[in-house]
């Protein structure tokens, strides 16, 4: 009888031990820094597609955990707890970029630049601590945080969501405190293109109020080559006559009469040769044409 206790009563450890297996406590709270913004973001789209409302104290932009994600913030300064949800992504490698709202609940509206904080995956309103093999495990992912951000791209984009180049016209206003770096994670871009297509020496240096091209430009099309007019004439090339100086003679340019006549160079002209030329309104009206050399 004895012998039939032992096994029991591992077997009840075990029993009472299995939610902790399975990892469904919380995982510890982590430290670290907390800012917030509010304009010129509010009532923009964040990266989970609703509007951005800096007086939600329920928002957070965060890029360790996956969207959704609901953490307890906790500001040890004072103990004052907030309840936030990750709603968004930013160009920023510190732990939370709060809504304007909770970062002064957690601050008791003294304001602040920036604030460290302890922050801790809790369950959503209504929900439980993701279990093993019931989808994306929050805890364990913020147990373990990629060594860096994940790259923001333009469907996850800074303060924007889906925002893109296009969203915005293609162009975006520098912002005090932005740099070139940020603006390219915000819409999803490179650096080295943002150079390159502003025409930009430094990197470093942006001014507030500067004007970033977020696209590159359009690639000049080629001109097809023009068919002569309806009311094209010959002209018959004589000595000493150059493709600029007819052009001249019948009021079009150069590039056309080239066009014209098929003309590679418009140095490859003889004597005697016969061009199609377009007379324009201003094109030597009453004026006989130079009859070819003898």
């Amino acid at each position: 009888m004895q012998q039939l206790k032992t096994p029991l009563a591992l077997l009840a450890l075990v029993v009472l031990a299995w939610p902790l297996i399975l990892g469904a406590s919380p995982p510890p709270p982590k430290e670290g820094w907390a800012t917030w913004y509010g304009h010129p973001y509010h009532g923009r789209r964040m990266a989970n597609g609703q509007v951005f409302d800096m007086n939600d104290p329920t928002t957070t932009a965060s890029n360790e955990f996956p969207l959704g994600t609901w953490l307890r913030v906790t500001n040890p300064a004072n103990g004052v707890s907030i309840d936030v949800q990750v709603r968004d992504r930013g160009a920023f490698t510190h732990a939370l970029d709060l809504s304007q709202a909770a970062f002064r609940q957690l601050t008791g509206g003294t304001g602040g630049g920036r604030l460290w904080v302890r922050y801790q995956v809790i369950p959503g309103p209504g929900a439980a601590l993701p279990e093993e093999g019931g989808g994306e495990d929050v805890a364990q992912q913020s147990e373990a945080p990629p060594a860096e951000p994940p790259r923001v791209t333009a469907a996850t984009s800074n303060r924007g969501g889906s925002r893109s180049p296009e969203s915005v016209g293609g162009e975006h206003v520098v912002a005090p405190g932005e740099t070139l770096g940020g603006i390219a994670v915000m819409y999803g871009l490179r650096t080295a293109d943002l150079v390159t297509w502003n025409g930009l020496s430094n990197p470093n240096l942006v001014r507030a109020g500067q004007r970033i091209r977020l696209l590159p430009p359009a690639a000049p099309q080629e001109a097809a080559p023009s068919a002569a007019p309806a009311n094209a004439v010959t002209y018959t090339v004589v000595p000493g006559d150059t493709l600029w100086g007819i052009a001249m003679k019948f009021g079009v340019t150069v590039a056309d009469l080239a066009a014209w006549n098929g003309l590679g160079s418009v140095d490859l002209i003889r004597p005697g040769q016969q061009l199609q030329v377009g007379q324009q309104a201003a094109a030597s009206e009453g004026q006989p044409q130079p009859a070819p050399a003898s």
